[in-house]
């Protein structure tokens, strides 16, 4: 009597097995789908706020001239340039002035199109001036401290 209630059980125990295991990894996939989905609509929100912080923190200017200035006394790179995204105007004369008591320069590698600049050293309290007359993206660079970093866009 015991082997015939186990046989029977078994009958009805691998089905429900199945459609439980099946059950459970269909879930099992859902939910890390629903987290992904939620995730990445979050980090797509993320990029477009900080996109808008530093559009908006940035300093537009006409054309004409405009000044960057150089420092690393807060050893921030972030701060090393001053500002750190200018947005200008084609044609903008941008002066690169070196606040600081080491030498720095300001260089950018072509991309995109662009021919890159490069400021060479620029020696403290020294000043060095570029013209820019060709639209587009410029990211720069100090050859001497890699962690600086800045951004001219030219309209």
């Amino acid at each position: 009597m015991v082997s015939e209630i186990t046989h029977k059980s078994a009958r009805y125990l691998v089905p429900l097995t199945l459609c439980a295991l099946r059950t459970v990894i269909t879930k099992r996939i859902r939910i890390p789908l629903v987290i992904f989905a939620i995730l990445s609509i979050l980090s797509l929100i993320s990029v477009y706020i900080i996109l808008f912080v530093l559009i908006e923190s940035s300093t537009p200017v006409a054309a004409g001239s405009a000044e960057v200035r150089m420092t690393m006394k807060s050893f921030d790179p972030k701060n090393s340039y001053i500002p750190s995204i200018l947005i200008v105007a084609k044609g903008t004369k941008v002066t690169f002035r070196n606040l600081d008591v080491i030498p720095h320069t300001a260089t950018s590698l072509p991309s995109n199109g662009n021919a890159g600049f490069d400021t060479g050293m620029i020696m403290p309290s020294q000043v060095v001036s570029k013209v820019f007359n060709v639209p587009g993206t410029f990211k720069y660079f100090c050859i001497y401290h890699p962690m600086m970093h800045g951004l001219i866009i030219v309209m």
